[in-house]
């Protein structure tokens, strides 16, 4: 019987050690373009698209001395009528296969999004076992995505890696802006009801592509920034918002992380930085018409105060509260009027959350959920609590007037 079971044994490791000889699909690092970044451009022809592809190079990267001084990334683009079509075109351009496990930003230009619309350049994204499904998608707004993949950034090599870095630090510390993944964009298309946005990023000021020899200059020439959405109707772009209407959608959305707000109080212009926000959407129906109630509750410190004021005071901690929460309402009341006025399509996701919550009351008005929209009454409670007003308890000005 030990004879049986040790023969047994000894075969299960001997087809193991077959198995797992080795992987049938490797590819070594020499014999691939390992890419970053790609982005989409209107091609030369009616009917083709341009796909543009920012190539690792890894002699750069790794290299020293002479080869300290390559390029850490170089661009090529294809043009066909379709994106796999493109990318097959990519083989004539590069000695190497085309890697596209590592890509971390893709780029539409804000041309093919106007025109052509973005639902056929996803499609490949979402289907490709080698894409993944969480890159970061980016509008480049009035300019072409070949512009921004060609920039160079003085303190990131890796390009996708830099315009990653850029979007993460513009939505954690300013919040006027957020990442949006591509399974993200596919779910929002695939939802009759709602309204997609998508990053903006731009060159400024704008030129069309900076040198090498520039990333040694003390003064940039061009400077990447991601800040405020592209706003789709379906798949197209039908207009922006802007870096404050960026941050109050971020608020409604609870996507806000940190930002700050100037706070008119006393006749000077003072900050508020806001450490924590988090946002209730409760919904209701009275006669048949939806309500939205937003109520949001935000941490923060005073982080500058440029008025003669006395921050020992009670009253005056009040009013910083009072202020902060009328500057933030202001914001979100401006935001929601602008789009059911100009844009008319739900970006804050409010019909998601009324058929979650009424599902019965949303059936009968989601074939009309645009007209319902543009007149929807939204109430917006604010209520901040100030944490702490910094090293100092009182302000030097105070002081300067003698009090």
């Amino acid at each position: 019987m030990k004879r049986h079971i040790k023969a047994i044994f000894f075969i299960i490791l001997l087809f193991q050690s077959l198995t797992m000889s080795g992987c049938w699909n490797k590819r070594d690092l020499n014999e691939l373009s390992i890419l970053s970044g790609m982005g989409i451009d209107m091609g030369s022809k009616a009917d083709e698209i341009t796909l543009v592809y920012q190539i690792i190079n890894p002699s750069a990267i790794a290299g020293k001395g002479a080869s300290s001084m390559k390029t850490p990334f170089l661009t090529i683009k294809t043009s066909d009528k379709t994106l796999f079509a493109a990318i097959r075109q990519g083989t004539r351009e590069t000695p190497r296969r085309l890697y596209f496990g590592h890509v971390q930003i893709y780029i539409v230009s804000s041309e093919i999004a106007e025109k052509k619309g973005i639902k056929d350049l996803f499609d490949l994204l979402y289907r490709d076992h080698e894409i993944r499904e969480n890159i970061k998608v980016l509008i480049a707004k009035k300019q072409k995505a070949e512009d921004i993949l060609s920039t160079q950034s003085v303190l990131e090599i890796n390009g996708g890696t830099s315009l990653l870095k850029h979007l993460e630090n513009a939505h954690g510390s300013e919040g006027t802006v957020r990442p949006v993944e591509v399974r993200e964009v596919i779910s929002t298309l695939m939802n009759p009801t709602s309204g997609l946005v998508i990053p903006v990023v731009y060159l400024s000021p704008s030129i069309l592509r900076s040198k090498l020899e520039n990333l040694q200059d003390s003064v940039q020439k061009s400077v990447i920034k991601t800040t405020g959405f592209a706003v789709f109707k379906k798949d197209k772009l039908i207009g922006y918002l802007n870096p404050k209407e960026g941050r109050a959608l971020n608020w409604i959305t609870d996507n806000l992380i940190h930002t700050v707000i100037v706070v008119p109080y006393k006749g000077a212009d003072n900050t508020v930085e806001v450490l924590h926000s988090e946002t209730e959407v409760h919904t209701q129906f009275k006669q048949g018409k939806p309500e939205i109630l937003l109520d949001i509750k935000m941490d923060a410190n005073i982080g500058e105060v440029n008025a003669a004021v006395d921050l020992t005071k009670l009253s005056t901690i009040e009013d910083f509260k009072k202020y902060t929460n009328l500057s933030v309402k202001k914001d979100i009341e401006n935001l929601i009027k602008r789009v059911q006025r100009d844009y008319k399509v739900d970006i804050f996701q409010f019909g998601t959350t009324l058929e979650r919550n009424h599902p019965k009351e949303w059936k009968k008005i989601k074939n009309n959920w645009e007209e319902y929209l543009v007149d929807l009454t939204v109430k917006i409670k604010v209520n901040t609590t100030i944490k702490a007003v910094g090293m100092k308890n009182n302000t030097f000005q105070l002081k300067m007037e003698g009090r």
